[in-house]
Formats: C-alpha cells, structure tokens, sequence
C-alpha cells in the first residue's frame, strides 16, 4: 500500500527510512476498504467471538480427580456408573430378545468393571 502511494510516508533529511503517522495509516486503512466486503468482514468478527457453549478444550481439566472428591461424590459417581451398566445390560437383552448374536463383540462396555 506504501508503493500504490495509499499509504502517506514521510521522509528525513539524510536519512533513507521511512517514517509513518500511526493516525494516517488508520486512516488511510480505512479508506482504501473495500465497501462490498463489508458483509465478510462482519461474518468474520462474528466467527472470532467466543461461542457461549463452552468446548471441550474448555472444560478441559474441570472434572475433579477422585483424590479431590468427597466420600459422597464418589459414592454418587458410583451410582451412576452401576445405572449405565443396568442399561446396557437391558439394552443387550432387548438386542438378544430381537434375534441379535450374542457372538458379536459389540456388548463389550466401555464402563470399566468395579467401577
């Protein structure tokens, strides 16, 4: 933009470096926008903003460690994992019910057993 001349530049005496206005090259930033990408540049603005539904890097380390729960929440935690399991068990003896093979690896739980 210096070389197109969109940008003003000033010189020194004796000196071969250019010396730029911070107010002048916002300036002329500004002006040299292209008005039909407008509508772009807002969709991109909107992009960069934070989505309010956190992601899974954001809760990322939030889930507590056994060592850092209580004795209830662990008893709690328990609970629901001794629930899942029930359901799938039900859910493999609805599949059975059906007709499905009791050979097919897919009843193998992803919930670790003692838990």
């Amino acid at each position: 933009m210096v070389k197109d001349g969109r940008i003003p530049h000033h010189n020194k005496p004796n000196s071969p470096k250019k010396f730029f206005k911070y107010d002048e090259v916002l300036q002329s930033i500004e002006n040299s926008k292209d008005p039909t990408r407008d509508a772009q540049r807002e969709a991109n603005a909107k992009k960069r903003e934070k989505d309010e539904t956190p992601s899974l890097m954001d809760v990322a380390g939030s889930y507590a460690s056994a060592a850092d729960m209580t004795p209830q929440e662990i008893e709690n935690q328990h609970k629901e994992a001794q629930k899942l399991q029930a359901e799938v068990e039900a859910a493999k003896q609805e599949a059975l019910a059906a007709g499905a093979s009791e050979d097919e690896n897919i009843w193998k739980s992803s919930i670790p057993e003692g838990t």
